[in-house]
């Protein structure tokens, strides 16, 4: 166990700071660097114990074709997705607008058909609230057991708020955030590459739940992918109320899905952490892009342009924070702006977590492949279900909602 452990910070550190000979591949239940054929020895076979000729060949062939395999890494694995020109940094002391709850209640945002008042407010402001979409309290009550059934008694207690508060990130272990995810400050990004958010149950509740994907289908044009996991369940802890004032983090995601959605498994009030949008952004950022889904940015003139437009819209847009109860279901544009909500409820009688299942769409029918410097792949952003596609095309003034049905 503490050789696992050993060998995984390594591997991290390698792959975080670009040291050659970093890469992490999988053998025998353990995550390891490669290039060492004693890591690659079945448990079976001592290190120091001589081999016969054809068991050398043998172990010599495992080590050559495992190396080339691509592994996900831990759960808690960030990757090189931070350093994507599109998140370019914000000056330290850099402050948004306030976000104001979104409470509109459109008509038919009830019914799972979609209006022409849904349909006008996705393509005008790049989103729509599906309310009591996930018809299904018991399912939604398992998920949010789901979450708190991994979350250690040591770092969080379900029933003591004060745990809450108290710094948990602190006090997680470093084989913990290993196997259950992203932990840091305020959030706890469970997943993991193979398990956390790839379970049957978590996806018929939520990302393949008849509802969700009838929306879905009258969102994009078909035939779209049945998803093959989510990103798990993302969690902001309430902001301890003597603590630094704590700024969003706005920002887009350099990935290739047709759509995104949070769905909400638990109730989120306002200024509870609310996932929180910038209004009208898709359709502001989409010429800069190399590709209208893909995520790189390569020109450095357009990659200046599009730092110069995030800038003036997250300094000018009041952005949205989305609020609601377990079941609502807000579906939004890859394009938008977006951060993580800062969680005020520890100053109420009734401080919460708040907890959303993020779920990715795509069309089906492409030739996909693995974009192996940022993601997603095997390796960088494993836990977006969608890769890049040879198919797409450059983003034009008419052609943002050429694979849509709206």
């Amino acid at each position: 166990e503490m050789g696992f452990l050993f060998g995984t910070a390594f591997a991290v550190f390698f792959s975080v700071f670009g040291i050659p000979g970093g890469n992490l591949s999988y053998h025998s239940g353990s995550y390891r660097s490669a290039g060492s054929l004693r890591a690659r020895l079945e448990p079976t076979q001592h290190p120091r114990c001589p081999a016969a000729p054809a068991e050398r060949d043998s172990m010599r062939y495992e080590a050559e074709r495992v190396e080339d395999i691509p592994i996900p890494p831990p759960a808690n694995y960030i990757g090189q997705a931070v350093d994507h020109p599109c998140f370019a940094p914000y000056a330290d002391d850099e402050m948004f607008l306030e976000p104001a709850p979104y409470l509109d209640r459109l008509e038919g945002s009830d019914e799972v058909a979609l209006s022409a008042q849904d349909i006008e407010q996705f393509k005008s402001q790049g989103f729509v609230v599906k309310h009591g979409l996930i018809d299904d309290p018991k399912a939604l009550a398992n998920l949010v057991d789901y979450f708190w059934g991994h979350v250690p008694n040591t770092v969080m207690d379900r029933d003591d708020p004060a745990t809450w508060v108290n710094d948990p990130a602190s006090r997680i272990t470093t084989e913990e955030a290993e196997r259950l995810g992203h932990f840091e400050e305020y959030t706890f990004k469970l997943r993991s590459p193979h398990g956390l958010g790839t379970e049957k149950y978590m996806l018929d509740a939520t990302a393949n739940h008849r509802n969700v994907r009838n929306v879905v289908e009258q969102l994009l044009r078909p035939p779209v992918k049945l998803s093959e996991r989510t990103r798990g369940v993302y969690a902001i802890f309430p902001k301890p109320t003597d603590a630094p004032a704590k700024r969003l983090t706005p920002h887009t995601d350099p990935l290739a899905s047709h759509l995104l959605a949070m769905v909400l498994i638990a109730d989120i009030p306002p200024r509870s952490g609310g996932f929180t949008m910038w209004p009208g952004a898709h359709a502001r950022l989409h010429p800069y892009f190399d590709k209208r889904n893909g995520g790189s940015i390569t020109d450095p003139k357009r990659l200046e342009a599009y730092i110069k437009e995030r800038d003036e819209i997250v300094h000018s847009v009041t952005p949205a924070e989305i609020v609601g109860s377990a079941g609502d279901v807000v579906f939004w544009h890859p394009r938008m702006i977006h951060s993580g909500g800062v969680n005020y409820s520890a100053a109420t009688d009734t401080p919460c977590v708040r907890l959303v299942v993020p779920c990715d769409f795509q069309r089906g029918n492409y030739t996909y492949y693995e974009e192996e410097t940022y993601g997603p792949s095997e390796r960088e952003m494993w836990w977006v279900d969608s890769r890049h596609y040879h198919e797409d095309v450059a983003p034009t003034a008419d052609n943002l909602w050429a694979e849509w049905q709206i």
